[in-house]
């Protein structure tokens, strides 16, 4: 009876500590710890959009430049050899992250249109409005693809 007594606890022991283990790598496995801005999510920012949506009929002048944020945080198309350039209306749900040195223009479906510094050749039309940056401003009327 005794060594049935001492089985039994043996066991027990065991048990206890298997369960104790368990109980810690089930702990273990949830999200990572935040560690601060690395890797953080770029932050969405305001920019300005209009009604056009792909699809629809739109302007066909033509909207040529690169991507380039204003330090007062306007995106704007830059002509080559320009200090900024205008304001740009992007196409109805669209919207930007900023990830400090890279702006990103999404298209309303999440796939990025275009990211600053690179290129733009579209569609669309000037506006008669000043802009952010005080060099009027164009509206694109074209989905970049």
């Amino acid at each position: 009876m005794a060594s049935s007594l001492r089985r039994r606890s043996e066991r027990l022991k065991w048990a206890v500590a298997a369960l104790t283990i368990l109980a810690f790598c089930a702990a273990c496995t949830g999200a990572p710890p935040d560690r601060g801005s690395a890797g953080a999510e770029p932050e969405r920012v305001a920019i300005k959009t209009g009604t056009w949506r792909a699809g629809e009929q739109a302007s066909f002048a033509a909207i040529e430049g690169t991507v380039t944020k204003t330090a007062g945080g306007c995106v704007v198309l830059q002509k080559s050899g320009a200090q900024t350039g205008p304001e740009i209306v992007w196409p109805a749900g669209w919207y930007a992250t900023d990830a400090g040195d890279q702006i990103a223009v999404h298209r309303a479906d999440g796939t990025v249109a275009v990211s600053s510094g690179e290129q733009v050749l579209g569609a669309g039309s000037a506006l008669d409005d000043p802009g952010c940056a005080g060099q009027g401003t164009v509206a694109l009327n074209d989905d970049l693809r």
